[in-house]
């Protein structure tokens, strides 16, 4: 036998090794990881996999999924990073985006569909119940464990959340990954930018965000969802555009017999919420990052679920100005609560990270009404300033917003995962220093797993003509 390269070899011998099954990009990471520190984990780039141009129904890139505004969700069924989202004064595709954590590879979960405008309102060209449009989904997008759906939760399109031909509100949709297909359009039949694609019909509208005679959630400005399984039920609690906070529970039966719940609403300080939030279970509260003049500092916002109703406000906490420190920008932060550490970790898209005790931002201090220029404070809480070791994520130079829902915390690995840069989409770990999922893997695996990636990085694209053109992800979701 002759071989053709290097790889060719490397192929051939490392196929023939056994390995462990466990041998994943994600476990190996977190093995090899020491407490505190960083990890990029993506073999191909996010630009690799967007959808070619002649399909998009606007020639912009796809690059604003990850830098307008947007927001993620962690498959843990698969261990699928999920992203949607789109900038809608440009790129209109509602193409789901998918990162394997197991192979370190993205793909792409559908081709887009086209687009209609009429009356101003922009849907897909199948109608509002056969696909969602695009939009800025800040922190609303969540994964339901039980229904094995991604549910976006709402958008903002120039301060409207989806709406049908009429205009009504709709949505939240619910998009099936066990469906996905980069040649498919995530609609129905005829539906993509080329009329004779074929459909994957992965949506669901459940077509309940507004209803007579019920108050009704407002846009997905500045939203935010968490997600709850609560007892084999899917609950999301959900913050809306002015503030306002959802108690939202999935029906099996159909969006008809799902119910909305208005559980809180903002403070008397009057400040808006801004970036992501969080719910945190074994404390029935739901914490927000509030916008504030820079010369106060940072403001969260908690809102505790033991009286839950339209008349619950939620508590203003100011960081201590005595510390002479602030946090970055609220509308720049992701959120998430570390379990083991009883603490939110918050990062603002570089290396360094920070902290806030959870028993330090809930123990009220009876401050005076107006102390630090805030109307009803209600105490100061302390962050950490972190700065993890490793080669770790940098704000990209240009197109970039913000964090929001791209930051979390994966209960099974004991780790956070966040995504970074709309053209290259690093993905980073980060091991926390209360420790992160170690994972046995024989040397045998750890060979071959690293070979393979190399190969995958060497085939990641094919070279046609004096051009790249990306290649169909080696690892398609199932």
């Amino acid at each position: 036998m002759i071989f053709r390269n290097a790889y060719t070899v490397l192929a051939t011998v490392l196929l023939a090794i056994p390995f462990s099954t466990s041998a994943t990009v994600i476990d190996l990471a977190l093995n090899s990881m020491s407490a505190n520190s960083w990890q990029k984990i993506n073999v191909n780039q996010f630009q690799d996999v967007w959808t070619p141009l002649a399909l998009r129904p606007t020639p912009d890139s796809p690059a604003s999924n990850i830098s307008a505004w947007s927001g993620a969700a962690w498959d843990s069924r698969r261990r699928d990073l999920l992203i949607y989202g789109g900038d809608i004064g440009n790129e209109q595709g509602n193409e789901v985006y998918i990162f394997h954590a197991e192979t370190g590879l993205w793909d792409r979960g559908s081709l887009p569909s086209q687009i209609v405008i009429d009356s101003g309102i922009t849907t897909t060209v199948g109608g509002a119940n056969d696909a969602p449009v695009s939009g800025e989904t800040f922190d609303n997008l969540v994964y339901l464990e039980n229904a094995d759906r991604l549910a976006i939760m709402a958008v903002s399109r120039e301060g409207y959340t989806f709406r049908d031909e009429t205009g009504r509100s709709t949505g939240p949709y619910f998009w099936d990954p066990s469906k996905a297909n980069p040649l498919l359009v995530s609609g129905s039949d005829g539906t993509g930018v080329d009329p004779s694609s074929r459909g994957g019909q992965m949506w669901e509208n459940r077509d309940n965000y507004y209803e007579l005679g019920r108050p009704n959630p407002r846009s997905g400005t500045n939203g935010s969802a968490e997600y709850v399984n609560s007892n084999g039920q899917d609950v999301v609690y959900f913050s809306d555009s002015t503030g306002s906070l959802w108690r939202y529970t999935v029906d099996p039966r159909g969006g008809t017999y799902d119910t909305w719940e208005n559980v809180g609403i903002r403070p008397l300080s009057g400040q808006s919420a801004g970036s992501a939030g969080i719910f945190i279970q074994s404390r029935n509260v739901f914490v927000r990052a509030a916008r504030s003049p820079s010369s106060l500092g940072g403001v969260l916002q908690f809102t505790s679920l033991d009286q839950p109703g339209p008349t619950n406000r939620a508590l203003s906490v100011l960081l201590d100005p005595s510390l002479g420190i602030s946090l970055p920008d609220s509308d720049y932060l992701g959120m998430s609560y570390d379990p083991l550490g009883d603490q939110i970790v918050m990062w603002a898209g570089g290396q360094d990270l920070w902290l806030v005790d959870v028993d330090d931002l809930l123990s009220l201090d009876d401050t005076s009404a107006n102390d630090g220029g805030i109307a009803a404070l209600h105490g100061y809480f302390t962050p950490a300033h972190l700065f993890p070791s490793g080669n770790g994520p940098t704000i990209p130079a240009r197109d970039y917003t913000g964090v929001y829902g791209k930051w979390m915390y994966l209960e099974d690995e004991k780790a956070f995962i966040g995504v970074i840069d709309p053209f290259s989409g690093d993905v980073f770990l980060y091991k926390p220093a209360d420790g992160g999922g170690d994972v046995p893997i024989p040397s045998s695996g750890l060979l071959v797993v690293t070979g393979l990636l190399l190969l995958m990085r060497k085939r990641a694209s094919v070279r046609v003509g004096k051009q790249t053109a990306p290649r169909v992800p080696l690892f398609a979701t199932s």
